[in-house]
């Protein structure tokens, strides 16, 4: 999913060599001249398209929002929100659960945009607490909370065992943070780690889903 910079504008030029630098060597480390230079144009250009260096990493930030909205979409991932959740849940296949989680997993390791996104936080977290808050909101406390919801309403539904459903998103959510954290620095390897997240979902099913049988 990668577009050629042949055919970007200088402003997104702008974003992509910037989210380079910042995924490698921190947003504090990088300078408004390093990303100049590696878009090849004067500072002063730069500063036609955004304002200053926070500038450009809020535009990451909302990019990287964007894309993680756009893929839940296209994934169709549950949304606690909605009245017909465990109604949807009843109905999706263990497999196809197991794919959507797959293509999500995926979609956090591989993106460009997301990808390096993460990388970014990760690396800054120690040096910036601002970013840390923010590393954690997004990619732990987010998640969780998403995942409580979602499984708050599986328990109301009895499509759930009942329990405590932020001890069920830690369950759930933790080996797949682990696993990203694993497959991080590889770049062959997501075959294998596509076939760890189906395992994990369906060991994790059968511990919670109630069998409708029973």
């Amino acid at each position: 999913m990668k577009e050629s910079t042949s055919t970007m504008t200088t402003k997104e030029k702008i974003l992509v060599e910037a989210l380079r630098l910042f995924s490698t060597s921190g947003f504090e480390a990088v300078s408004v001249r390093d990303i100049a230079g590696a878009v090849g144009v004067h500072e002063s250009s730069l500063y036609k398209h955004y304002k200053n260096k926070q500038d450009i990493f809020d535009t990451i930030i909302d990019k990287s929002a964007q894309r993680i909205h756009a893929i839940h979409q296209k994934l169709a991932v549950p949304n606690p929100e909605h009245s017909t959740l465990a109604q949807e849940y009843k109905e999706m296949s263990l497999e196809t659960l197991g794919e959507i989680s797959s293509e999500l997993f995926l979609f956090y390791l591989r993106d460009d945009v997301v990808g390096q996104f993460r990388k970014m936080l990760t690396i800054e977290q120690y040096r910036n607490s601002a970013v840390s808050n923010m590393f954690k909101k997004i990619f732990i406390d987010d998640a969780l909370q998403f995942q409580s919801a979602i499984f708050k309403k599986f328990m109301d539904a009895g499509t759930f065992v009942k329990g405590d459903p932020y001890i069920m998103a830690l369950h759930f959510y933790s080996p797949i943070f682990l696993l990203l954290c694993k497959y991080d620095s590889t770049s062959d390897n997501d075959l294998e780690a596509s076939g760890f997240i189906k395992k994990h979902i369906a060991e994790f099913s059968s511990h919670y889903a109630v069998n409708p049988e029973d």
